[in-house]
């Protein structure tokens, strides 16, 4: 896979899926670092499609795939621990997505710093799992709320498509104020959210995901 990888300078899109979830790095889990050789030319390639599930991702692999995606549009990332290294090399190479697809992954300050840092964002879609994938149990709730009030409106101008998914109650799940954030979104064409249920069933003005739902679908 290497040498097929550094002798096709025309790949415009590669997809590297393993079966086994994060926290799996048994011998059959590919890992990123093997899979990307040193290049001599990096120029010669840009890789604009980029899938990865399933696979080892450690700060090693950074340096040597950055050279490979520089012209990246397209980004999936799926059940992979990724380092914050990688984040922070995008901001620092100005490597800025059109679509993002994050599932079982890591919602945390890098990730969220990279969205933040740029315009243009067509197409998000972020899953937020129950277990293993946060970093401490207050974290989730102050990583969603930097997400509806300092990165989403970044691309409020561009995005056409938003899915947010999470399996954990709370401000993932939405509510007034994430409403109000998307509202700003006057382009979207797709749009799924999840719905905390504990909250739909207060009945009254107290029930503000229903109120505020209605309102907002209303207005629009």
């Amino acid at each position: 896979m290497p040498a097929i990888i550094s002798a096709s300078p025309k790949l415009r899109m590669l997809t590297l899926r393993h079966g086994d979830f994060m926290g799996h790095t048994d011998a059959g889990t590919p890992d990123v670092a093997d899979l990307f050789p040193v290049l001599t030319e990096p120029r010669r390639h840009s890789l604009m499609v980029l899938d990865l599930q399933g696979v080892i991702f450690s700060d090693s692999a950074v340096p040597l795939l950055i050279p490979y995606i520089r012209k990246l549009w397209d980004l999936s990332i799926r059940d992979t621990a990724v380092p914050a290294l990688f984040w922070r090399q995008l901001v620092h190479d100005r490597i800025w997505v059109r679509r993002l697809d994050l599932r079982r992954v890591v919602i945390n300050e890098h990730v969220l710093r990279y969205l933040s840092k740029y315009l243009g964002l067509r197409d998000l879609r972020l899953e937020i799992p129950k277990d293993g994938m946060v970093e401490n149990e207050e974290q989730p709730e102050t990583w969603a709320s930097r997400f509806w009030f300092d990165a989403l409106p970044k691309h409020s101008h561009t995005l056409t498509s938003l899915v947010i998914i999470s399996k954990i109650p709370g401000h993932w799940c939405i509510d007034g104020h994430a409403l109000d954030m998307i509202s700003q979104c006057r382009q979207l064409r797709d749009l799924l959210l999840t719905i905390d249920w504990a909250r739909t069933i207060v009945k009254g003005d107290a029930n503000i995901i229903v109120g505020s739902l209605i309102f907002w679908v209303c207005e629009r």
